[in-house]
């Protein structure tokens, strides 16, 4: 996926080629630096502060655009889709009737809907996690064909979902009774389905070392949370002023809102993702001057 652009302070080193018979359990770590320039990057990449990690974040976004525009396109279609009724409406029907009311009452189907969830959650996983894999191995110096990326996304989609249903629940739960647990939920777990995805331990386990990496830099990992969905609102904002301002011009308003999102989203899918490949790389910066001191 990349290609060694300048990163700014430190240039990401050559990359390991993983063709698509490589398995990503075959690669467990990164690769271990032997040149200045990748001894850099792996001590940048160690380095979890927030400017850092939006830097890093910004960098996996701009050197990973194709899969992370796919996957954005993909979950947004999850989410509209079922919203506007494919095919849980007809469309026909709607269009000819004056009231909208009556018809939308006789052609809503549940199990409609339902198939429709399904169908977009399960391609929505299978997107989300091939983006994540192309991402952490790009960070990581593994260079990641699209096809790779899609079948580990693929094998990776079933657990992956599952871990993304009960971060989920986790966090809505928190949010629904004080706010504040399901804040610290979501800071804490922020990493389970990359864990999930790269590591395959299981969807409880998962959870358990999200929980464990995430320690000590949960402040970091909110102001990255906050600055990119503050950044979603002021798309919001925006469309919602000009939209007000031109209504004659609502379908561009439209178009240009859902490109804008778009491109808040690629970042915003990229952040677990790096914020996994960061923290991994700090810990195996830990565990190796733990293991130099003992020695």
């Amino acid at each position: 996926m990349g290609n060694g652009n300048d990163t700014g302070t430190v240039r990401m080193p050559p990359e390991t080629e993983m063709s698509s018979s490589d398995t990503l359990n075959s690669h467990p770590v990164p690769p271990v630096p032997s040149s200045p320039e990748q001894q850099g990057w792996a001590q940048r990449l160690a380095d979890v502060s927030f400017g850092n990690a939006l830097s890093i974040t910004l960098i996996a976004t701009r050197r990973n655009l194709a899969p992370l525009f796919l996957a954005s396109l993909i979950i947004w279609l999850c989410l509209v889709l079922p919203v506007i009724g494919l095919p849980v409406l007809d469309f026909a029907a709607l269009l000819a009737a004056q009231d909208l009311l009556p018809v939308i009452k006789a052609t809503f189907s549940f199990r409609n809907l339902l198939i429709d969830l399904i169908v977009m959650m399960v391609v929505g996983s299978v997107a989300f996690a091939a983006a994540i894999v192309a991402v952490v191995r790009d960070l990581q110096g593994y260079r990641v064909g699209i096809r790779t990326a899609i079948r580990e996304g693929l094998a990776a989609a079933p657990s992956s979902a599952g871990a993304g249903l009960l971060v989920t629940a986790i966090v809505l739960s928190g949010l629904l009774l004080l706010v504040i647990p399901g804040v610290i939920g979501l800071l804490g777990l922020v990493v389970a389905l990359p864990v999930c995805i790269i590591e395959r331990p299981g969807i409880g386990r998962s959870l358990s070392r999200s929980w464990a990496l995430t320690r000590g830099r949960r402040l970091t990992i909110l102001g990255l949370v906050v600055l990119l969905n503050v950044a979603g609102s002021v798309v919001d904002q925006i469309h919602g002023a000009l939209a007000a301002a031109a209504p004659g011009l609502a379908t561009a308003w439209t178009i240009l809102y859902a490109v804008s999102l778009l491109a808040i989203q690629m970042p915003i899918l990229a952040m677990p993702a790096s914020l996994y490949a960061m923290l991994a790389a700090a810990e195996a910066r830990r565990d190796a001057g733990a293991s130099a001191v003992i020695g």
